[in-house]
């Protein structure tokens, strides 16, 4: 698995851009999704609705994924760069069980999309506690090009 870990640069630079991103959201809300917008919406929700099927695999959740994709799950851990290497992680989630990510807020501007959500582990058929998380995906063609999650600090 090819994995690199974010720079200090990278973490500072993604937590500068999701506060302007937001801001963007929040002044262009009533403003009229693209098409384009409406698609990346779309590819981002079924991703996220995905991780809790229980014939969801690391494969079908890297279909979703552009070949030179870079994904951070968990803030402390190594971004996986590339869709091999994201499948490898994904299949690592799905062998210890499914994740139930209820969505509670989306925004789409452009390539950007911002999804807010509940995730649940789900293991033996039960969910766990729900904890709040922030997922940002910059798509490209149809595919998401970079997703990186946030956990909310609570």
């Amino acid at each position: 698995m090819q994995t690199n870990n974010p720079t200090r640069r990278d973490a500072v630079l993604a937590a500068m851009a999701l506060p302007v991103v937001l801001a963007t959201a929040a002044s262009a809300s009533a403003a009229e999704m693209t098409a384009v917008e409406k698609s990346n919406l779309q590819t981002a929700l079924e991703f996220i609705k995905l991780w809790g099927d229980p014939a969801a695999t690391g494969a079908k959740l890297a279909a979703y994924l552009a070949d030179d994709c870079v994904v951070i799950t968990e803030e402390s851990k190594p971004a996986a760069r590339g869709r091999a290497a994201a499948e490898e992680m994904f299949s690592g989630y799905m062998a210890r069980g499914r994740i139930d990510m209820a969505v509670e807020g989306t925004y789409a501007f452009g390539p950007v999309v911002l999804i807010g959500k509940r995730d649940a582990f789900i293991r033996d058929g039960k969910p766990g506690k729900a904890n709040p998380f922030a997922g940002l995906f910059i798509m490209r063609d149809g595919k998401i090009k970079e997703w990186t999650e946030y956990a909310a600090k609570v």
